[in-house]
């Protein structure tokens, strides 16, 4: 088979956003020209990649399959102009998941830092629950995720690194609102 290299970059753009609109963002071509692709991909392979509707995009089975193969193929390529261009600065695109309150309160003074040493790195925070992050990391659309923990949907395949701990606590005014025979 005979497939240019160009398809596989499109599929993969359109399988780790789910969107073709993002996907033409991201590659800086018309939306038109990704449907397009896509369209010419699924009739190379004789196969349906996505389900389409009008308001989202899911992969088939047959493109969960493919985008197993073609994510690893196209983050190596990457890789490797990196490493050809004889430029050892970090470059490209963060896509990080985290809550409002990691984010706010945790998270901020870090990305600021890493921003100052490496500017050529575009940061794009996500913000949603510590489940929702962990189930947009199972489906690619972010490289990383900062959220609580224990979470249900972290499971043993994902690599996770304790960053600090916290504790939650119970305040209440000094005066109690409720009897001494009341419970909680």
């Amino acid at each position: 088979m005979d497939i240019n290299l160009e398809l596989y970059k499109v599929f993969y753009y359109v399988a780790t956003t789910l969107s073709f609109s993002e996907a033409s963002r991201e590659l800086f071509i018309s939306q038109s020209a990704v449907s397009q692709s896509i369209k010419t991909l699924e009739k190379k392979l004789n196969h349906t990649l996505f389900i389409r509707s009008t308001k989202k995009v899911l992969l088939t089975p047959e493109g969960e399959l493919l985008l197993q193969h073609v994510k690893p193929a196209i983050q190596m390529l990457d890789e490797g102009e990196s490493l050809l261009s004889g430029d050892n600065m970090l470059k490209g695109q963060l896509r990080i998941g985290a809550s409002d309150t990691i984010c706010r309160y945790y998270l901020i003074h870090y990305l600021q830092k890493f921003h100052q040493e490496f500017p050529d790195v575009r940061i794009k925070v996500t913000n949603s629950t510590s489940i929702g992050c962990a189930e947009l990391l199972e489906k690619g659309q972010v490289d990383l995720i900062v959220c609580n923990s224990p979470n249900s949907r972290l499971g043993n395949h994902m690599n996770v690194k304790v960053l600090r701990d916290f504790r939650d606590i119970f305040c209440r005014k000094s005066r109690l609102f409720f009897s001494r025979r009341d419970t909680m």
